[in-house]
């Protein structure tokens, strides 16, 4: 099986924030939370040889994890083509 992490980099620049804080985010990318954790697991994983996926941010939080089909997200919920549901984020 393995992991799966969203590929995040460029976010910080694509997404609406105050001009200080975007102007800010790429000197401080090191000590976002989730960056951090990704990098700590990664490390552990290949040490452990476990398979390490990163996966395209878009569509995620619609995409089915057992398949990667889209379906429809009604707000924190989400269902699969086939009626599965699941929350979203």
């Amino acid at each position: 099986m393995g992991l799966r992490f969203e590929d995040l980099s460029g976010c910080r620049q694509t997404m609406k924030q105050k001009k200080k804080t975007k102007s800010d985010a790429a000197n401080n990318r090191d000590h976002w939370a989730y960056y951090q954790l990704e990098q700590f697991t990664r490390y552990k994983a290949i040490s452990e040889a476990v398979p390490v996926e990163s996966v395209p941010a878009p569509y995620t939080s619609k995409s089915d994890h057992r398949n990667g089909v889209l379906g429809v997200r009604n707000g924190d919920w989400f269902r699969g083509y086939d009626g599965y549901r699941a929350n979203a984020d």
